[in-house]
């Protein structure tokens, strides 16, 4: 569910290669997501592993934001590991 989602977020869905995917569930239920896609962009070149965090609630994958900058990329790193969801890069 979380691929299929994220897939229709990048600019090549088909070249997108996944890596880390965290999960933990929150308080409320909510279930949060934090992990690594790596996809071509509009060049055709990999960017590199990127972060991006998300929420699944009622069978549905939310994306809240994926980085695609370092500054983004930092931020995104902060959040999870604000969560409890630290991802390595």
């Amino acid at each position: 569910m979380i691929k299929e989602s994220l897939s229709g977020s990048l600019k090549d869905p088909y070249s997108a290669v996944f890596g880390q995917i965290k999960t933990g569930m929150a308080s409320n239920g909510v279930i949060r997501v934090c992990g690594t896609v790596n996809a071509k962009n509009s060049f055709g070149g990999y960017v590199g592993m990127m972060p991006y965090i998300g929420t699944i609630n009622g069978g549905k994958f939310n994306l809240q934001a994926m980085a695609s900058s370092g500054n983004e990329a930092a931020f995104i790193n902060g959040q999870c590991n604000s969560i409890g969801l630290a991802i390595e890069q």
